[in-house]
């Protein structure tokens, strides 16, 4: 059993290198040589499908967990802002760009921080902490954009309590039909 786990975490190591490797490689070969790396995506996939299973195994043998609680864990407690970095191109010249900087614009609101957009093909913006967009660069425009940083509100409810809030205004609708379902039996006078 010892030696088949040794053999499974080098497995997962020479996987975790490979994945690392094949992009780089890729690069240097169109880049500096201009020779096409035939299969590099195929092949980071199918070892990226190898790691994960092979590596999920390996930590739930060791009684370990793969948790985003433990990068948030090294995070502060609250962002000064947000980065959304966004590849639009596939939208092509439609709304969906539009769609996903109306996204960002809510997501700014929600958590009451200021938020810098960065879109290849879409809108660039820096929006504020109540969703308006100060400064921002339209669709298949290239350019830079130079603007101070908003500051950032108290934190909103969303912020402070994350999906429990939106449990609690559930609970006050159930609660509304409820009362108003009993309401509507009781025979008027």
């Amino acid at each position: 059993m010892r030696l088949l786990l040794l053999v499974l975490r080098a497995v997962s190591i020479l996987l975790l290198a490979g994945l690392i490797f094949t992009p780089f490689a890729q690069i240097l070969m169109r880049g500096v040589f201009n020779v096409p790396m035939s299969g590099a995506e195929e092949i980071t996939r199918y070892m990226l499908i190898c790691l994960t299973f092979l590596a999920a195994g390996l930590v739930s043998l060791d009684g370990g967990q793969i948790r985003m609680e433990e990068f948030q864990a090294l995070l502060p407690e609250r962002p000064r802002w947000l980065l959304n970095v966004t590849n639009d191109a596939w939208f092509g010249l439609s709304s969906g760009p539009y769609q996903h900087l109306a996204s960002s614009r809510l997501r700014a609101v929600e958590e009451g921080l200021p938020m810098i957009r960065a879109a290849n093909t879409g809108v660039s913006a820096v929006i504020d902490a109540y969703g308006r967009v100060l400064v921002s660069l339209d669709m298949m425009r290239e350019g830079i954009i130079d603007h101070p940083l908003p500051q950032a509100r108290e934190p909103t409810p969303y912020g402070r309590w994350g999906d429990g809030s939106l449990l609690v205004v559930l609970a006050f609708l159930a609660g509304g039909l409820f009362v108003g379902s009993l309401s509507r039996r009781r025979p008027r006078s």
